[in-house]
């Protein structure tokens, strides 16, 4: 996000598309033509009533921002750590009926 520099109660926001395969892939018609979908470029501008406003967007916007990043790394970081055992593995070694605490091979 960004605040506009001449219009500081303008939020620049620049949004990916959740399905980038699907963008700018041509569409078959009934009568076979081509048919070509506009491009999506994901940029938007939220204008607000007062400065203060457009200032809290841009902090929850960030601060959204940081959220799912965290999240994306506390979810990838069991599958990208080989030296300790999975999530699965985890619950196989608890659901042992022996009560060892062995893992899995």
């Amino acid at each position: 996000p960004k605040i506009d520099g001449k219009h500081p109660r303008w939020l620049h926001l620049r949004i990916r598309p959740s399905r980038l395969h699907s963008k700018g892939q041509p569409k078959l018609e009934n009568l076979g033509m081509v048919k070509t979908r506009p491009m999506m470029d994901g940029r938007w501008t939220l204008a607000f009533r007062d400065e203060q406003s457009c200032k809290d967007a841009e902090a929850m916007v960030l601060e959204e921002m940081h959220l799912q990043s965290k999240e994306v790394e506390t979810r990838l970081k069991p599958l990208l750590n080989f030296d300790s055992p999975t999530s699965q593995d985890a619950a196989i070694v608890s659901l042992d009926p022996s009560g060892t605490t062995s893992l899995p091979l």
